[in-house]
């Protein structure tokens, strides 16, 4: 009778035969987002339970997993509201102050570890990557070296980011004896093997209120409450050149913003200078005090 003919649900629809890629799938996945906003993940769940009738053996049970799959969802949605309305705020900020036509993309990551990890972290990347080694900026009075690699295959890093990976020159345990400046041994000694920074790039050039763009960026920023390491270093005077600076770390991630603005068509990718000046900032906010054994 009547269970007979909740178990004829699934067969009738056909739902259980089909592959996920099958046509009708494919379109009632694209429709029902367009119309509902619903993502054809939870449509392939509901699909899912449908196709469950024949053999969860009552329409009840679909019911209950119908349901299970659209609380999980309406969770979801719930967790996703606010960091979407903080994303939105971000965007009108932006609109609103004139950055978005600014503030270009991601001009490279930069990840630190420890001064033995740093041949094999890189070469890692490299097999996993179509990237390749680019070069080294050794900064001797930081005791760092910081190693670029780029992707060979696009003429705009922001198309594919650069990756840098920065380490000591000299291990810590050596160090000890050495007493040298360790900010990046540092840096992951106190909060492990991670990225530091992610780089936005600022449009090149001269803002309509007489300063360098990227001047005018972290001015505008800075006004409104975000802290940075230091001012902005580097020149762009009358010849290609960088600027850049360091935002202060989140309290959320750890990681800093980079701004850098490459100066009347700046080819290169760092100077030496500006590197030096940034790890130092940057180890200066970042170094955390431990207490001696006998305290």
């Amino acid at each position: 009778g009547r269970r007979a003919t909740e178990r004829m649900v699934a067969a009738n629809l056909r739902l259980a035969s089909l592959p996920d890629d099958d046509p009708a799938l494919v379109e009632l996945r694209r429709e029902v987002e367009r119309e509902t906003g619903i993502p054809g993940s939870l449509t392939d769940t509901l699909v899912g339970a449908l196709q469950g009738a024949d053999h969860l053996g009552s329409l009840l049970k679909v019911d209950a997993a119908v349901d299970a799959a659209l609380s999980a969802h309406e969770a979801t949605l719930g967790r996703l509201e606010p960091e979407q309305g903080r994303l939105d705020a971000a965007a009108a900020f932006s609109t609103e102050h004139g950055l978005g036509d600014l503030i270009l993309g991601i001009d490279h990551m930069a990840t630190r570890i420890l001064a033995g990890e740093r041949e094999d972290a890189i070469l890692e990347f490299l097999t996993m990557s179509p990237y390749y080694f680019w070069g080294a900026y050794n900064i001797a009075d930081q005791n760092s070296s910081t190693n670029v690699n780029r992707n060979p295959n696009v003429s705009d890093d922001k198309t594919s980011p650069a990756k840098v990976f920065t380490a000591n020159n000299t291990p810590s345990f050596v160090n000890s004896f050495e007493k040298l400046p360790m900010p990046t041994e540092d840096f992951v000694r106190n909060y492990g093997r991670r990225m530091h920074h992610i780089a936005q790039e600022v449009r090149d050039g001269d803002h309509a209120s007489g300063i360098k763009n990227i001047d005018f960026v972290v001015d505008t920023l800075r006004q409104s409450g975000t802290p940075f390491l230091a001012n902005v270093v580097g020149e762009c005077t009358d010849k290609p050149n960088l600027k850049q600076i360091f935002s202060k770390h989140s309290p959320f991630s750890i990681l800093i913003t980079e701004y850098v603005e490459r100066c009347f068509g700046y080819e290169g990718f760092f100077t030496k200078d500006n590197v030096a000046a940034l790890t130092q900032a940057a180890g200066q906010d970042e170094h955390y005090q431990h207490g001696n054994v006998f305290d």
